[in-house]
């Protein structure tokens, strides 16, 4: 059914779902600033193509499309908004050769 992600030392860094969704969660602390900053990720992989994205508490979200069109051949869509500083980005692209 699930199984974790653990990275070298053997934590649990987040959980894949049947193989086509990850999960993960980040809990960032600066002890200088005293500033803390928890995020939620996910991995969603289709047939053609794979969603990525994240939301941390900061007001922050960003997604990624990648759509594979042929074999070497990938086109991208990004966006990243950033509620607090009223900043939006949004891109595309497109990876030849992989």
């Amino acid at each position: 059914m699930y199984e974790p992600s653990k990275d070298d030392d053997g934590d649990v860094l987040g959980y894949n779902y049947e193989a086509k969704v990850s999960l993960a969660t980040d809990l960032m602390y600066n002890y200088m600033s005293r500033d803390a900053t928890a995020s939620f990720g996910y991995d969603y992989m289709l047939r053609q193509c794979r969603l990525r994205g994240k939301i941390d508490s900061n007001g922050c979200t960003s997604a990624l499309l990648e759509e594979r069109l042929n074999m070497g051949l990938n086109f991208i869509l990004s966006a990243e908004i950033d509620h607090k500083k009223k900043d939006y980005k949004f891109g595309f692209g497109l990876t030849v050769g992989e």
